[in-house]
């Protein structure tokens, strides 16, 4: 159905029948569905549709978490909005089709707040680097997401994600993590797993973070 904006007639945005109707630039373009559409499974096709897959669930993933997705809400990230934000800044930070420990689940900054990272026995430990807990900084949360990509089968989703969270106390650099059967049940369906981390945190009441580079584990070795 299409949604009718702007002035009393209106611009039609969205789909009437056949006929779709988008606003670009403030200007209205007109395209026709084709009546049918044949997927093509050649490698490169499919290597397209898995990179898209990739960012684009992963950017709608991160959208969900509030906390994350409040951080992504600034005018000078490109982007029209939240969404289009994450996804403009992961978009090109793939390994050939799938995640990479470069994505993103905030905003880069310089500072890494893991220094080390482990997965033994179902437990996810990250030690925070020297650097995480800046003097006169409260309110320390340490946010997770963790993404299984490389399914071992077709009958696999190409990608799971699970979320993770932590309150933290100031200095404390050990956070551990013990992994429950809905997350564990995945490590026999996927080749690897990558833990994405953001220590948020306020100082002098502004809302803060730290994030870099996620953390690669792999499964079934």
């Amino acid at each position: 159905m299409a949604k009718v904006k702007k002035s009393v007639l209106g611009l039609p945005i969205g789909k009437i029948g056949n006929i779709v109707y988008r606003n670009m630039n403030d200007k209205l373009v007109v395209s026709v569905r084709p009546q049918n559409y044949k997927a093509s499974y050649s490698d490169k096709a499919v290597t397209a549709r898995n990179m898209f897959k990739s960012y684009s669930k992963f950017s709608s993933f991160v959208n969900r978490i509030y906390s994350l997705a409040a951080l992504w809400n600034n005018p000078e990230l490109s982007g029209s909005t939240t969404y289009r934000k994450i996804l403009m800044a992961n978009k090109d930070r793939l390994s050939n089709e799938f995640l990479s420990p470069n994505n993103r689940i905030a905003p880069l900054t310089l500072i890494n707040p893991v220094k080390s990272a482990s997965l033994i026995n179902n437990t996810l430990t990250l030690t925070l680097s020297d650097d995480a807990f800046i003097p006169g900084s409260t309110s320390h949360q340490l946010f997770i997401v963790l993404a299984f990509i490389k399914p071992l089968n077709t009958n696999t989703d190409f990608l799971s994600f699970a979320y993770l969270q932590n309150e933290v106390t100031f200095g404390t650099h050990e956070q551990v993590f013990p992994l429950g059967d809905h997350i564990t049940s995945n490590f026999p369906l996927y080749q690897e797993v990558i833990a994405y981390s953001a220590l948020l945190f306020s100082k002098d009441g502004v809302q803060e973070w730290f994030s870099n580079k996620g953390s690669s584990f792999p499964l079934n070795s």
